[in-house]
């Protein structure tokens, strides 16, 4: 299925501009350029840990059970952003257990080595710094992991205390 950009959050696209440019200065034409963008479009992954679903629900992202019940049991899912909808992955009781296991799932994925890996945050840039920690320590040959703060409208929703990856697989 074809890909929006929007469906990339703020990091996702970030990695589109950033690959595009260095194919424009590689002197690749548009078409080319839209092509390849085209092609790495479907290989972007975005995953996060979520204080709470609240702001997915707000937005019409996930029901207001599912965001009841995450609530109601203290629970951080950790999730899959595809194709616009999302896939709850897993549930942690802790934030900070919650995206150790980002970097976990990392592991197990196939990473393009020629494209970076961001970390986002939305608020909280200290869990940002230890998720990047986790990376560099279980992933030693990422060819570079870098920060980035989510904008207002990504912010707006996935709330507070939330951070996530987006990178590139095979």
């Amino acid at each position: 299925p074809t890909r929006r950009s929007s469906d990339l959050a703020s990091a996702g696209q970030k990695l589109l501009v950033e690959y595009a440019v260095k194919l424009r200065r590689q002197g690749k034409n548009s078409k080319e350029i839209y092509e390849e963008i085209e092609r790495i479009k479907t290989k972007i992954s975005l995953l996060a840990c979520l204080d709470t679903l609240e702001y997915l629900h707000n937005g019409g992202r996930v029901s207001q059970t599912k965001a009841m019940l995450t609530t109601v049991a203290r629970i951080k899912p950790v999730i899959r952003l595809s194709g616009g909808n999302v896939e709850l992955l897993a549930k942690s009781f802790n934030i900070k257990r919650g995206i150790k296991s980002l970097a976990e799932r990392l592991e197990r994925e196939e990473l393009n080595p020629h494209f970076p890996v961001y970390v986002m945050y939305s608020d909280n840039e200290s869990l940002a710094n230890d998720l990047t920690s986790d990376i560099k320590r279980l992933l030693p040959n990422v060819h570079s992991v870098e920060t980035v703060k989510v904008g207002a409208v990504i912010g707006s929703h996935i709330g507070t205390n939330a951070c996530g990856i987006a990178f590139v697989k095979l």
